[in-house]
């Protein structure tokens, strides 16, 4: 028989405490490749500072592909490298997304019998650090269809879910073109600093760029920002981009 067990990154890696550093959800550049007619029913992130990039790219290949049989419970998996993202140390963060809560308890399950997860933990101890985890609900993705490697991210502080996101959804429809967009609720990990996070995905860096630039000269966008401050507080903006994506 199987036991449920409970997974803390912070353990899985060191066996210690846990030293919080805030790191961005990338998934626009991944989720609307998930399923174009569905949207994932939620995400686990796990956030990390990568001493050897190379080595724990190859041990996060080697698990996904392993016994544990991830792919079999996750419906994608991302891992992105952080860049531009201010003062904060992390390097990647990976990415799960689950089309059921049962998928995602299936393979909690599973890492408590399969080898795979013991040489990745192996790797990682010896490589990266742990930075942070958080749990995660799509609340709303639209836009071009990917790939979109590079990604503009949102950590957000919202007092009103509902106005702000009808809002922000109805400014990326009418004025963004040849991008994605996602929006997502942090269910656990969420803190005065943040509680939603918001993705701009786009093929490139020069054409995440250039939505960029036309967007802040739209008359829509000047009437959004002074519609929206009165619900959101902006913690930080950063760039990401895809590493490795599995299906």
């Amino acid at each position: 028989s199987r036991t449920l067990v409970t997974f803390r990154f912070d353990e899985f890696i060191k066996g210690g405490n846990m030293n919080r550093i805030i790191f961005v959800l990338l998934v626009a550049l991944s989720v609307k490749s998930f399923a174009e007619t569905s949207m994932p029913a939620m995400a686990s992130q796990f956030g990390l500072i990568a001493q050897d990039p190379a080595k724990v790219v190859e041990a996060w290949d080697k698990y996904i592909n392993s016994d544990c049989k991830v792919l079999d419970y996750a419906g994608g998996v991302t891992l992105t490298s952080h860049l531009f993202n201010g003062k904060s140390p992390w390097t990647h963060s990976i990415g799960f997304f689950y089309p059921t809560y049962e998928a995602w308890e299936g393979l909690i399950k599973e890492l408590s019998q399969c080898k795979g997860i013991q040489e990745l933990r192996s790797v990682l101890r010896e490589h990266a650090q742990p930075a942070t985890q958080v749990i995660t609900k799509p609340i709303y993705i639209g836009g071009a269809e990917g790939p979109h490697p590079v990604s503009m991210n949102y950590e957000i502080v919202l007092t009103n879910e509902k106005a702000y996101i009808e809002a922000w959804k109805q400014l990326m429809e009418s004025e963004m073109e040849g991008v994605s967009y996602s929006a997502h609720r942090i269910v656990f990990g969420a803190d005065k600093t943040v509680t939603h996070i918001l993705n701009i995905g786009a093929p490139s860096y020069g054409k995440l760029m250039e939505a960029v630039d036309s967007i802040q000269e739209k008359p829509a966008m000047a009437q959004f920002s002074k519609m929206a401050n009165q619900w959101r507080s902006v913690t930080s903006i950063s760039m990401g981009t895809t590493v490795k994506s599995w299906q």
